[in-house]
């Protein structure tokens, strides 16, 4: 009878063994398809590293709807020198349908019921496409601080004058562009002595519109927050079609 029931137990570890390692094989060669799709249609530089959320694999793919799937890459390339590069990008996939042949081996396409992306623009990277915009600005820097203010730092040539800044920057989301501008009596604090005219145009040169670089798979940009590390970007999708092959 303890031998029957030894049996038993060895003969069942073993099935489950054998399924955790079909499923665990299934689930790596899923990730490799998605990976190598994902590369294609962001047009991203390699493929990215993507994870399954949830186990067991094998019945999400055999119905043909992961649930989650999570993605880190690199951003596509950057274009313009007025044009800020985004940082590594962090991606969940929810709702991923796609034929279980096309998880496993390619072809056919992908798509996606809702998909939430976050990056993050350095703010020296930043401070150059800011330049850029805007040539009468030198020596530009921008900071960020814990309760989400951001702080520009520049030297103003402009309409005669030179004037050194150190003011409050607002970034605001706008029409799909990041736009910064700078309150009129922060200039006005810094700058007395300068007729009203000419602090009030100083004050529009520091309202300035960033384009936000192209991100991968049509997703559009829903918030901007200022942290200490850079802007943090925030972009979703929804009723996605990727391309698979």
């Amino acid at each position: 009878m303890a031998r029957a029931l030894r049996r038993t137990v060895v003969t069942l570890l073993v099935v489950f063994l054998l399924a955790a390692a079909a499923d665990l094989g299934a689930r790596l060669l899923a990730q490799n398809v998605i990976a190598s799709r994902l590369r294609q249609a962001g047009q991203l530089s390699a493929d990215p590293a993507v994870t399954v959320v949830g186990f067991p694999f094998l019945p999400q793919a055999l119905r043909g709807r992961l649930d989650e799937v999570d993605v880190t890459s690199e951003p596509p390339p950057a274009t313009g020198a007025d044009l800020p590069r985004l940082g590594p990008l962090q991606a969940r996939l929810r709702g991923v349908s796609a034929p279980t042949a096309a998880l496993l081996s390619g072809g056919g396409q992908v798509r996606v019921s809702a998909a939430t992306l976050s990056t993050t623009l350095d703010y020296a990277d930043l401070a150059r496409a800011l330049t850029a915009r805007v040539p009468a600005l030198n020596g530009v820097s921008v900071t960020g601080s814990p309760d989400g203010v951001a702080t520009m730092q520049a030297t103003i040539k402009a309409y005669g004058a030179e004037l050194p800044v150190s003011v409050p920057a607002r970034v605001v989301l706008a029409k799909g562009r990041l736009v910064f501008s700078v309150p009129e009596s922060a200039v006005a604090a810094q700058a007395p002595d300068l007729p009203a005219a000419i602090r009030h145009q100083l004050a529009q040169l520091l309202v300035i519109s960033v384009a936000v670089p192209r991100l991968p798979y049509g997703l559009t940009v829903s918030r901007v927050n200022v942290t200490p590390q850079g802007l943090a970007v925030t972009a979703t999708g929804s009723d996605l079609a990727l391309a698979v092959g």
